[in-house]
């Protein structure tokens, strides 16, 4: 009853029923296509067999639509779990239905695989019913009562004509649901592809219930109609999919029984042009090319109706790194996705009274740039903390730690840092001593720039209880005093979470603050997308931002990969998200950095002959991470490892091989991040095995000062091998690992052409025959940035239908000197058709 009540309630605040105006050229070709249906697949089928309704949605305040038979009931009973979804949503909403995590799993079971048992789950939650054997009458009559809560639900909001209460076959009894259908039970389901069409309309446009959930049901909802598979209930390849042009999105629940074959969709093709879609067939189910037909007839006929632009860039220079066209003078824009690319007179036809311009004046336009690895939330933080990066004397490192104690008061934590001791002279690692004086009541934890090693004052090792008894955890080092044996305050690579843990974790106002921050350093660099590295802690504040449509950044979250079971049960009950938040993938190390001297080498380091580095505790005992490596990948989840020396890159690529042997073939894109130090044998290897170098070209003209104290000339001339690389037919993608290195691309392609390090002391470039081009860098931060996070659909360049993602340039970077590329501003960033910067 409980059920019940709320689906009554729920029509209280239910919008009124939409209403759509007749297109009398939509109810022609929707005419014309029936006609042609019955010529072609005749006569098994008859006109009396079909219905067809389309809600034409390019002008969303005046919808228009057109049927044929679309008011006739027809039994199609895949569709009526979208009918189950928005229900469910509404009571999750009104605080009535639990949202868990195993009722969300049935709810993706239910629209993504399409299981009956999941749908009679969903049934039965939604009604305060269950199945079981044969009721009595009075027993019968209270039963129905209850499903028929649904049908009263939908009838309040003005869907007539239809019956939603039949629960699909679910294994086990089911004799009560046999019981209340009689002989004739597949009628009892009565769905008009007029109503579906307005469901489908009303969740594509964010109003079935909230806009938060709406987004969510449509993320379920999203196909690839280009990924076929032998699944008779592939609802992206199997229907309407395959007839629409590239480019295009498709958001489906189709199905199939032993007499009908129905796909509702809400199609957006590559020019604008938006609409929804439904389709049913009867006694025709095994005829699986008649609706992918009707699709393609309806699509020409908006494809020849190219809708207006929301935007116009118009007058650039746009390199959209597309072979066949690689430049061009304006782009439309409608929404968050491009809709044409052309010259000005071309893209001119586009506009009308509301259309808004921005004339770029002849500057040059790129794809907006991919950043293939970052460290962003943190980034945000270190924006609103102590900054050490560019603190050239121990002097000024204590200083600027006690002024951030004196901004913030006593008792709160003092994070942040990234400093680089290889600035000060003898690159001496900083002490305790340096900062205890300043920081007497402020717990301090202050990280070198690469991330393995950090500095504490006094009071956290007291905190963390770390004296000159605690032994070196496994892949870590506790930083010791040579002629005393305390604990100088320096924490490398696994020793640093002694420390860490006790730091509090922000509060959502907090991470919010970060966040926006960080995303607006993004736009005044013009990243657009992240491949983040993301920490469970971190994702929700992603998720609130992109359900309040303030995420200006696409984010590819990659999460821990010795937790690969929590993402794999997350996409399983959520689907793997949408062009703004989506999960990619899994993240772990195999070893140190260069700078902690920690990085894994076969041989000694130079300047450290009693250490060839440590092996990242991800993989102690060693094969731990090959062996999880191997489940995450059977899951179908994409590994990315963190490798800097040489024996590291060389074990991940020998722990690729093997997974993808004993795994069997599929497109998995595996990832090495940084791929800094490799040794020649293994650079064939990248191409070979199909494994991404995801590297970050600022380092090599930082570490460039340095490196070679560290590990001699003939190791380097494989390091930072983007050359080598890419001459043996490698993916190489490129990124900052902020806070590593600064967020900026321009400083990313200015490092990886010129090579010319920060201390001027390699003016033709540092290992310069490793230099590569300016376009070859900007491809690493476009097309192929979008490739190493399966995007290339989606953005990367500059085509109809892909995101509208574009950063327009003060200087053309490909026609001046390459030392004068650090001087180049942003001047626009636009993402998802929007504005930033």
């Amino acid at each position: 009853m409980a059920r019940l009540l709320c689906l009554i309630a729920c029509l209280a605040q239910a919008a009124p029923a939409q209403s759509f105006a007749p297109s009398p050229p939509l109810e022609k070709a929707i005419g014309t296509v029936v006609q042609n249906m019955v010529a072609k697949f005749g006569p098994g089928l008859t006109a009396d067999k079909i219905a067809v309704t389309v809600i034409d949605m390019n002008e969303r305040a005046h919808p228009q639509s057109a049927s044929y038979h679309g008011a006739v009931p027809f039994y199609p009973a895949s569709v009526v779990k979208l009918f189950y979804l928005v229900a469910a949503h509404a009571q999750m909403q009104a605080g009535t239905l639990a949202q868990t995590p195993e009722f969300e799993r049935t709810l993706h079971d239910m629209i993504v695989t399409s299981s009956n048992d999941a749908t009679g789950v969903v049934l039965d939650a939604l009604t305060g019913t269950t199945g079981g054997p044969e009721l009595d009458p009075p027993a019968l009559r209270e039963w129905l009562e209850k499903r028929n809560a649904v049908n009263r639900y939908y009838a309040g909001l003005g869907y007539n004509g239809i019956n939603v209460n039949q629960k699909a076959f679910a294994e086990g009894p089911y004799g009560r649901e046999r019981q209340s259908r009689g002989a004739n039970f597949e009628n009892n389901n009565r769905l008009t592809t007029e109503a579906v069409a307005r469901l489908f309309y009303e969740i594509a446009t964010k109003h079935a219930v909230s806009r938060e959930r709406s987004m969510a049901m449509l993320n379920l909802l999203h196909r690839d109609p280009w990924a076929p598979t032998d699944d008779l209930d592939d609802q992206g390849h199997g229907f309407a999919g395959p007839a629409l042009p590239r480019g295009s999105q498709y958001y489906s629940k189709a199905g199939w029984t032993s007499t009908t074959r129905h796909d509702a969709a809400y199609v957006r093709l590559p020019n604008g042009a938006e609409f929804a879609i439904v389709i049913f067939t009867q006694d025709n189910s095994k005829k699986a090319e008649i609706i992918p037909f009707v699709a393609k007839g309806i699509a020409e006929f908006f494809l020849a109706r190219t809708p207006p632009a929301d935007l116009i860039l118009t007058n650039g220079k746009f390199w959209t790194g597309v072979t066949a066209r690689p430049s061009a003078q304006a782009v439309a824009i409608r929404g968050e996705r491009i809709i044409a690319v052309g010259t000005n007179e071309e893209i001119a036809r586009l506009k009308n009274a509301n259309t808004r311009l921005v004339d770029l004046g002849g500057k040059l336009a790129l794809p907006g740039f991919i950043d293939d690895h970052t460290h962003f939330v943190a980034g945000g933080f270190q924006l609103l903390s102590v900054d050490l990066r560019d603190a050239e004397t121990q002097a000024e490192f204590a200083r600027r730690i006690g002024e951030q104690a004196k901004k913030i008061g006593p008792d709160r934590w003092i994070t942040g840092g990234d400093w680089d001791h290889e600035l000060w002279p003898g690159g001496p690692l900083p002490t305790k001593e340096l900062i205890d004086s300043v920081t007497p009541n402020n717990p301090v934890f202050v990280s070198r720039l690469d991330g393995h090693m950090a500095l504490v004052n006094s009071l956290v090792l007291r905190k963390a209880g770390i004296t000159r008894a605690t032994p070196d955890p496994p892949g870590g080092t506790i930083v010791r005093d040579a002629r005393t044996g305390e604990p100088t305050g320096v924490l490398k690579d696994a020793a640093m979470s002694l420390a860490e843990k006790l730091i509090p974790d922000p509060s959502a106002a907090e991470y919010d603050e970060a966040l926006n921050a960080a995303l607006a350093e993004a736009a005044r660099v013009g990243v657009t997308s992240i491949d983040d590295v993301t920490l469970w802690n971190q994702y929700p504040v992603y998720q609130r931002f992109r359900d309040a449509g303030t995420l200006t950044a696409h984010v590819y979250a990659r999460t821990p990969l010795a937790e690969w079971k929590r993402q794999d049960e997350t996409v399983g009950r959520q689907g793997v998200g949408d062009e703004w938040l989506r999960f990619g993938g899994l993240k772990a190390f195999m070893d140190g950095s260069l700078g902690s001297t920690t990085a894994l080498f076969f041989d000694p380091f130079s300047d450290a002959r009693n250490t060839s580095g440590l092996m990242g505790s991800d993989n102690l005992p060693e094969g731990k991470l090959r062996d999880q490596m191997l489940e995450a990948d059977r899951a179908g989840l994409q590994c990315s490892i963190h490798a800097i020396g040489d024996r590291a890159n060389s074990m991940v690529l020998s722990y690729f091989e093997e997974i993808a042997q004993k795994n069997g073939p599929r497109d998995r894109r595996f990832r090495i991040e940084h791929a800094q130090h490799l040794a020649p044998m293994d650079i064939p290897k990248f191409a070979k095995l199909g494994v991404i170098a995801s590297m970050q070209p600022y380092h090599a003209i930082d570490d460039g000062r340095w490196a070679e104290k560290r590990i001699g000339h003939q190791r380097a001339l494989t390091t930072y091998a983007f050359r080598s690389l890419l001459d043996a037919g490698a993916k190489v993608v490129f990124g900052s690992d902020w806070t590593v290195a600064p967020l900026s691309p321009l400083l990313g392609i200015y490092a990886a052409v010129t090579r010319e390090t920060l201390d001027g002391k390699n003016p033709h470039g540092w290992i310069p025959e490793q230099k590569i081009t300016v376009e070859e860098a900007v491809r690493a931060y476009t097309s192929t940035g979008a490739y190493a996070e399966f995007a290339e659909r989606e953005k990367g360049t500059l085509e109809a239908g892909k995101l509208a993602d574009i950063v327009v340039l003060s200087q053309d970077i490909f026609q001046i000197a390459p030392d004068d590329i650090p001087k180049t501003k942003v001047l626009h960033t636009f993402a998802g058709g929007r504005l930033l910067f």
